[in-house]
């Protein structure tokens, strides 16, 4: 089963246990992790509890970790060049070893920037992009600048929920204390405002693609209004047709069929002067 991941950042890697044990219950064993995408197989229905480790070779040694997580009764499910994955029944009474925050946070740290530092820069960019655009090309309040908020909303949720990570375990680390970590539902809220904030920003400019020639005034924020439905129903084909165990071709007709309707739905607008 190809799945797209919903936590993809490294600063969010223990809500991924939370996530991996949510999908084993339901059938679904996390096969391979990566950046973008996760893999499942299918297995019977499974109550099981997960511990996942970011990991930096320079700092602690994967091998020996591995022994000694499974000498304890934790079983590996999965691994890559930052990440273990383990497993155990939830109810055997297991601790899994803990690794000190110092050494925990240098390791994540290091993990960040091997593996998300481009996308920091791009996020970056287009939070300079739309701060130059809302204050210093448009005056406040325009259609071009109103539309131009979603991007930047999205992009500093983003920078802000890594800097604060960050800015809180820098110091967590340093005292030895247990590193923070922001709450599953936490997470969840914040990764579907940016999702819906990029949809919004996304079909907008999709519509203003398509027409040229539009004049520029409020009734581009409904035409932007307009356009994110089919977005969010991306959302929904994500949530509950990609994630299930649902038949590959009727999981590629419902995909095409959005995908379908979102063209029209530019379209549309230009044939018959909706907007």
């Amino acid at each position: 089963m190809f799945k797209i991941s919903k936590f993809t950042s490294q600063i969010s890697y223990k809500n991924l246990a939370i996530y991996f044990s949510k999908m084993a219950s339901k059938g679904f064993m996390i096969a391979i992790v990566d950046k973008k995408y996760h893999y499942y197989t299918k297995i019977s229905k499974q109550n099981l509890d997960f511990k996942v480790i970011i990991f930096d070779e320079k700092y602690i040694n994967k091998e020996n970790y591995i022994n000694e997580m499974e000498s304890i009764g934790w079983n590996v499910v999965c691994r890559n060049s930052y990440l273990l994955v383990f497993s155990k029944r939830n109810d055997e009474d297991i601790q899994a070893i803990e690794i000190e925050p110092d050494l925990e946070y240098k390791m994540v740290k290091s993990s960040y920037i091997q593996n998300e530092i481009v996308d920091f820069i791009l996020i970056s960019i287009a939070l300079i992009f739309s701060v130059f655009k809302i204050f210093v090309i448009g005056e406040m309040f325009t259609p071009s600048v109103l539309l131009s908020l979603p991007l930047f909303f999205m992009a500093l949720a983003y920078i802000l929920k890594t800097a604060i990570w960050f800015y809180i375990n820098y110091d967590n680390a340093i005292t030895v204390t247990k590193l923070f970590h922001y709450e599953y539902h936490t997470e969840k809220v914040l990764n579907t405002l940016m999702i819906i904030s990029f949809l919004i920003w996304l079909s907008s400019n999709t519509f203003l693609f398509f027409n040229t020639n539009y004049d520029f005034s409020i009734n581009s924020i409904y035409a932007s209004i307009y356009l994110a439905f089919p977005g969010l129903l991306l959302v929904w084909y994500y949530n509950y047709i990609l994630k299930n165990d649902k038949n590959i071709l009727i999981k590629i007709i419902t995909f095409l069929g959005i995908i379908i309707l979102w063209c029209l739905f530019a379209i549309l607008p230009l044939v018959f002067r909706v907007f």
